[in-house]
């Protein structure tokens, strides 16, 4: 059976090589979910990197938008 671990609170930022999860139990479980478990993380990362610079672009927007109004 295998255990795991998160190593970063949800929703925290994190940069390239930061230890995600810990995993422990027989090689032979965690290699089989090796692929699948690094797809979605790959993908769920890409999904909130564009979220999180959509919202930047609002928010960027929005300051500039108020400068011009306040003119």
């Amino acid at each position: 059976m295998l255990e795991s671990g998160a190593s970063v609170p949800l929703t925290s930022r994190f940069m390239a090589g930061t230890t995600l999860a810990i995993l422990r139990g027989p090689s032979n479980e965690m290699l089989q979910l090796e692929r699948p478990v690094l797809n979605i993380v790959g993908r769920l990362s890409g999904i909130s990197t564009g979220t999180r610079r959509y919202h930047e672009a609002i928010i960027h927007t929005h300051k500039h938008t108020q400068k011009r109004h306040m003119h």
